[in-house]
Parts: structure tokens; sequence; C-alpha cells
């Protein structure tokens, strides 16, 4: 980590800009990841922002543009790892897994999709499930052992399939996703709409993939959860 260019902070139009990270800068990436070509030195938090939420670096991302996901100089590495090192170097600029990236989205997209949520009764779907019975919601019942669901019809007139987690994740997450082709092609053609084959080209181009496949799409909601759980959905992928 470094103060990068322009070290007084400032964009040529006089925007704030955060610290200054660079990828290969902190030994331990180089050391136990593959870096991508992706955006590898980037500010965190730019623009007009004054306060820093959350663990990871934000950088500001251009549509397509791809940057491995960063902690912020906060915390300290192991201590196996700095024994090693024979340093006690900051956690902060190390990648915080080699699998999982950031991706600036086009300025269409969240737009296109927040208007196909109105106009199919999606979010009406979601106030529905998520708040308790006391207050006129219907939930799905949560099961003690997997999830529950039940297929619903929208407005739209497709066919979608409503889930629940099970009583062991202590949350009222619901997810509504397409129960049949015509839905899920028709999903496919609002996020076309949205310009999300930019998305797809640029991850595809800059991580060197033969080709990308959008098997499940889905809508998520939730508004309580006690905490959260680490878990992985799909195992024996290569990565």
């Amino acid at each position: 980590v470094d103060d990068g260019p322009n070290v007084d902070g400032k964009d040529v139009d006089g925007k704030n800009r955060g610290q200054y990270y660079c990828v290969e800068d902190n030994p331990v990436n180089v050391r136990e990841y593959k870096l991508a070509n992706t955006l590898n030195c980037f500010h965190d938090a730019p623009g007009d922002e004054t306060e820093l939420v959350g663990d990871f670096v934000t950088p500001k991302l251009e549509p397509g543009q791809l940057a491995p996901i960063l902690w912020r100089d906060s915390t300290k590495v192991s201590k196996e790892i700095s024994e090693e090192l024979n340093s006690t170097i900051s956690l902060g600029g190390k990648i915080v897994t080699q699998y999982a990236y950031q991706i600036g989205l086009p300025p269409k997209l969240t737009s296109t999709l927040l208007e196909y949520c109105n106009s199919t009764g999606i979010i009406d779907a979601f106030r529905k499930f998520t708040l308790p019975e006391s207050q006129g919601g219907e939930p799905i019942a949560a099961s003690t052992s997997g999830h529950n669901g039940k297929f619903i019809e929208l407005l739209d007139g497709n066919r979608w399939y409503a889930q629940r987690p099970a009583k062991e994740w202590k949350s009222n997450m619901h997810w509504i996703s397409p129960a049949d082709e015509k839905t899920h092609e028709e999903y496919l053609r609002v996020l076309g709409k949205g310009d999300f084959d930019l998305v797809l080209k640029s991850i595809g181009e800059q991580l060197g993939l033969d080709g990308l496949v959008a098997y499940h799409l889905t809508f998520i909601g939730v508004s309580e959860s006690v905490r959260g759980f680490v878990h992985h959905d799909t195992k024996g992928t290569g990565g």
C-alpha cells in the first residue's frame, strides 16, 4: 500500500480520493495467488465519500472493468505468516480470495432490473414474504431441514418458484427464480436490455475463460437475519 499517484488525494477534477492500493505491493498476494490481468492498482472510496464502510476496498470501476477484492488497511496478517515473512505486515491490500472479483456494472442494468421487478410484482411478492403474519405478511414456512418452496404466478403471467431456507439459517430470506424455460428466457432478455452482455464479455475476456453459462437466475429478498452463515452451494468446480 502506498500514496499512489497524485499524493494530494485528488483527481484532476478536484474530487477526493482514498488510499491507494496495488495488488503486487502485498507480498502475501505474490506468494499465494496467481494474479489475473485485471485492474490491480486503484484508490479506495473515490468521489466525495468521507466515511469508509465495510472491510473491502471499493474502487471506482468503469462498466465492465474487473478488479480483485482487497482487504482495507485495518488489521494484521496472522502470526504464522508474520513470522514466516519475518515482518508484521498489514492485511490491507491482501486479496480476499482468488475466486471472486468486483466489476463495474453498466448504468442501465440496475434501473432495468428494478423496472422489471416492479412491473412483474416481484417486489410486492418479497414484501408479502418478508413481513410477519401479524402485519399481513404471508411468509413461506421455514422447514426443519432443507429449503421449502412453492410455485407462484406473478403479474407477467409467468411461472416462478419461491423458496425459503430451513430454520437453522435463522433468516426470513426468500428467493424467487424462473420455474420454466419461458420465464428463464425472458429474464435473460431483460438482462440483455440492461447491457449485462458487457459484464459477461468482460469477465470472459479478462479471466481467459472459454465460455460462460447462466444456469440459475434468481432474485433474493431479506429483511431479518440473526447473523451471516458462510457456506458454498456448488462443489467440485475446480474454482
